[in-house]
């Protein structure tokens, strides 16, 4: 039976891929931003067009009031913001 030889990866993967752009990998610790005040207002908005038939939102709704669901569906977004983990973008 043959041994498998073992493939080393390359030193510098990102090097090896020419369909990314030099730029993705530029920055080792890119800073990241938190969503704004704005793009909150947005996404909350966006969910409830898009969502707002929802038995799961109509319920929330019922549960606390328009306003408080609103702001329970703002701080999910703020919890599940990618921007605040502490992970490296690549």
């Amino acid at each position: 039976m043959k041994k498998k030889k073992k493939l080393k990866p390359p030193e510098n993967p990102s090097s090896n891929n020419v369909s990314e752009p030099a730029w993705l990998h530029d920055d080792p610790r890119a800073i990241r931003v938190p969503y704004t005040e704005e793009e909150l207002d947005d996404l909350v908005e966006g969910f409830i067009i898009g969502n707002g038939d929802t038995t799961a939102w109509k319920e929330l709704v019922q549960r606390h009031g328009f306003e408080v669901a609103k702001e329970i569906l703002r701080n999910s977004f703020i919890r599940n913001d990618p921007n605040l983990d502490d992970e490296l973008i690549h």
